[in-house]
């Protein structure tokens, strides 16, 4: 959640270890003086981290606005690069293989937490909605915390593929 970070920045810094922070967005908007983030996040992150890993562009601009330095923002993209993959065709037919995916079908992935802020229902509801070819759709991740959550929310991914008429896909 982030809320831990003053404290493992401290604790770093007292073991004398370097202390990096994935940056997973801009705190909330608004002016509640309990937000930690909007309070501390430039302090910490301008003193107390050796840098900050935003791992989209707007989340770089919105670090490097706060006045962080440059040279303590290390950008990293999300991401696999499929090229090492394209190569090896054996590995993606046993795979279709093995969860009953036809050769010829298009694939679709969304890979990341099982929560709705990763756009899962949103997926769903586009599948639905081609006209031609439907592509498979794989929904591939887990839970953060919270295993429980995860797993009702999951459920209501395989009701909403049912009402949309994908469940097979």
């Amino acid at each position: 959640t982030g809320h831990e970070m003053p404290f493992v920045a401290l604790a770093g810094r007292l073991a004398g270890v370097s202390v990096l922070f994935r940056d997973q967005g801009r705190p909330p908007e608004g002016d509640d003086p309990a937000d930690w983030r909007r309070q501390w996040y430039p302090w910490l992150g301008k003193r107390a981290l050796d840098g900050i890993v935003p791992t989209t562009a707007i989340q770089a601009e919105y670090v490097s606005g706060l006045g962080i330095p440059d040279e303590r923002i290390r950008h990293v993209y999300l991401g696999v690069d499929g090229q090492r993959y394209d190569d090896d065709k054996e590995l993606g037919n046993d795979a279709r293989r093995e969860l009953r995916i036809p050769q010829d079908a298009a694939v679709v992935g969304l890979f990341g937490r099982l929560i709705a802020l990763k756009g899962h229902a949103t997926l769903l509801r586009a599948v639905a909605m081609l006209k031609t070819r439907q592509p498979h759709v794989l929904i591939v991740g887990g839970p953060q915390l919270n295993r429980n959550k995860a797993k009702d929310y999951l459920e209501d991914l395989k009701r909403q593929a049912e009402e949309c008429g994908i469940r097979n896909q």
